[in-house]
């Protein structure tokens, strides 16, 4: 069985390539099947070195910048550049544009784009574009790359960053769509109840050696006798971090002897660094960039604290059930399949006003913070997706 899987980078440091590292650690197990991870961006920031298992191969589409670049080119330019050597698919290019825009869908046009460019020339049972939005990755998947089945999975909340009439367009081009929480999958399939059969769910699975890994030792360690704070996230405005600045400050005025480290990276670092300059806080607001190994900190933390505008499951939150820590979150899609609010964590709106009274709720009340990790221990946090995963793969 061939299966090839389809995202940006596999070593980016995000919650999409953690949870195909475990899936690829379980399909791995049995020697029959022959996995490919496709990757289409070869220079990306912020990588760590990803457990792959060896028998795993990593292959580039090396097109794949280019074609990135057309679709980002204006169309004048792109005639220019193709009229003379491909007047027919030039001509599609004003068509498919005419017909984007009276049809509202920018992705017919950035479909026909693709035609420029050579498919993957080994053949698949199973081709999956891993990492949906962006569209483009399930038309490189769909149309270059030859497979008996085409799989979309999701990971974010797709009418986010998608109109309806955009997300039925590439959901009519998969055999299955998997979201990785009920809540995705529920949202998806009221809205397009005529695919009911194609959709289902697997949550993103945490590491299986989670437990001995949260056992290795810090590089950082937290001040003594202050509450600390965690959050593991890509530093962007999807996660929230410019959010917790607010809240840290919001914390900093009621007293709070806290220190907040941020594990990840990402576009906002400069602007973050700024604020945490201008507003003198560095030593309450910590950012540790990309670490390998994160497990051991959510361990020493007091409250995991997930400020996110947006989640597909959020595999960071579950790492920290995993670990039995207090937790705070924003009320995303998933965030409710994880945590029971009151019970588990603490689960709030997105601004920085609830997200600061839930911490300091949490920093003031002992009791609460162990009533929470009695509770989670009491749970059966790592969740085995294996059966499904086999199931809905149809391995």
């Amino acid at each position: 069985m061939k299966i090839a899987f389809v995202l940006n980078n596999y070593n980016a440091n995000g919650g999409i390539e953690k949870a195909l590292e475990s899936i690829l650690h379980i399909l791995c197990k049995n020697e029959a099947y022959d996995i490919t991870v496709l990757c289409l961006k070869d220079k990306v920031k912020n990588t760590v070195n990803r457990d792959i298992p060896d028998s795993v191969t990593i292959k580039q589409i090396e097109w794949y910048p280019r074609y990135l670049k057309d679709t980002q080119t204006t169309i004048f330019k792109l005639l220019k550049k193709y009229l003379l050597s491909a007047p027919i698919f030039s001509a599609g290019i004003i068509l498919t544009k005419i017909y984007s825009f009276i049809r509202k869908n920018p992705n017919i046009y950035l479909r026909h784009i693709l035609k420029r460019y050579p498919a993957v020339p080994e053949k698949f049972n199973i081709a999956i574009a891993f990492e949906y939005p962006p569209c483009n990755i399930l038309y490189v998947t769909k149309d270059k790359i030859k497979a008996d089945k085409t799989y979309l999975w999701i990971h974010f909340e797709p009418f986010m960053l998608l109109s309806k009439q955009m997300l039925k367009y590439d959901i009519e081009l998969a055999d299955k769509i998997i979201s990785v929480s009920d809540a995705i999958k529920n949202d998806i399939a009221n809205n397009f109840p005529e695919y009911n059969t194609r959709f289902y769910r697997i949550y993103n699975m945490v590491d299986a050696n989670i437990l001995t890994k949260a056992n290795e030792k810090v590089l950082h360690k937290y001040t003594d006798n202050k509450i600390r704070l965690l959050t593991i996230a890509r530093l962007t405005s999807q996660k929230g971090i410019d959010i917790a600045v607010d809240v840290t400050l919001s914390l900093i005025k009621d007293k709070c002897e806290f220190e907040w480290f941020i594990i990840g990276e990402g576009e906002l670092r400069q602007e973050i660094e700024k604020r945490i300059s201008e507003h003198n806080i560095n030593k309450y607001f910590k950012l540790l960039g990309n670490i390998e190994n994160p497990y051991p900190y959510i361990k020493d933390c007091d409250i995991y604290v997930q400020p996110s505008r947006y989640e597909g499951y959020g595999i960071a939150l579950a790492e920290a059930r995993v670990l039995c820590k207090p937790i705070v979150t924003t009320d995303f899609y998933g965030a409710r399949e994880q945590i029971t609010n009151r019970h588990t964590g603490s689960i709030v709106n997105c601004n920085a006003i609830e997200i600061a009274n839930a911490i300091k709720e949490l920093c003031n009340d002992i009791t609460l913070r162990k009533l929470y990790t009695q509770n989670l221990k009491k749970e059966n946090n790592i969740s085995n997706e294996e059966t499904d995963l086999y199931n809905i793969l149809n391995l």
